[in-house]
């Protein structure tokens, strides 16, 4: 159960990370990222390994997996913000270091 839990944040989280980096693609002079479209995927799924390592991503895995009723509202409590903004607000920051 842990596992399928953990895979399906995973998931979740690439989607994030995917559109974030696609946003910043967008912002950059010739909308050009350091990579080409093929390079950018190793990128992105190296982002998503990084965000998947944060204390609170690992945190609500856990008590998902414990059926913990603390989950349903735990990125607001924990973060102040909702899960989507809070993932796509840590790949901002990750992807902000490719492009410098």
């Amino acid at each position: 159960m842990l596992e399928q839990i953990r895979t399906d944040i995973r998931n979740i989280v690439t989607i994030h990370v995917a559109r974030t980096w696609e946003r910043q693609r967008l912002l950059q002079p010739h909308e050009e990222m350091p990579f080409d479209n093929i390079s950018s995927t190793d990128a992105i799924l190296d982002i998503v390994d990084d965000v998947m390592k944060n204390k609170h991503i690992q945190r609500f895995i856990v008590l998902k997996a414990t059926n913990n009723n603390q989950c349903e509202d735990y990125f607001v409590r924990n973060t102040g913000v909702l899960s989507d903004t809070f993932i796509e607000e840590r790949a901002e920051d990750y992807i902000k270091e490719y492009i410098l």
